[in-house]
């Protein structure tokens, strides 16, 4: 599967002016039958849960997202740059 690469969404955010993104990801099991039904698995299936929120450069909060992916329909990829 290839991989979806949500940097380009960032660096049009940061370029337009904005402050940068801040969230995190976390493996986890659907824990709820409703919120498997709406994801279209059992539960128990394996999901990303990510959890992501847009400041301005004066660090007000203008976007939040709350996001759950089945494991099994995508792969997450991070690229951290890395100062040598």
């Amino acid at each position: 599967m290839a991989p979806t690469r949500g940097s380009a969404s960032s660096a049009a955010w940061r370029k337009s002016g904005h402050g940068d993104p801040s969230g995190g990801a976390t493996l986890t099991a659907v824990g709820d039958p409703r919120g498997a039904a709406l994801l279209g698995v059992q539960k128990g299936t394996l999901a990303t849960h990510i959890e992501r929120t847009y400041y301005t450069e004066d660090g007000l909060p203008v976007e939040t997202a709350d996001i759950v992916v089945p494991a099994s329909l995508c792969e997450i990829v991070y690229e951290v740059p890395v100062n040598h």
